[in-house]
């Protein structure tokens, strides 16, 4: 799996200021960590995480427009817990 992290994600693990994304970004960056993730900003992305409620507001517009599957980050980790 290959994730785009934009740059409030990036902000939050640096800063740490993200107090209700911290626990799943940390997960995310643990699973990277043993290679289960790849995190990239390169073409082929199927996910963006975000935490940006302007681009969250529009998930189903970017996946009909671009195939891209918009979340947070918590959103991903629990859909990685459950298969």
């Amino acid at each position: 799996m290959q994730a785009y992290l934009d740059s409030n994600v990036v902000s939050a693990i640096v800063k740490d200021d993200t107090a209700s994304e911290s626990d799943a970004i940390d997960r995310l960056l643990e699973a990277h960590e043993k290679g289960q993730v790849h995190l990239c900003a390169k073409h082929g992305c199927t996910i963006f995480l975000t935490c940006d409620g302007g681009v969250l507001s529009r998930v189903s517009d970017i996946r009909r427009l671009c195939g891209v599957v918009a979340q947070k980050p918590s959103e991903l980790v629990a859909a990685l817990a459950n298969g």
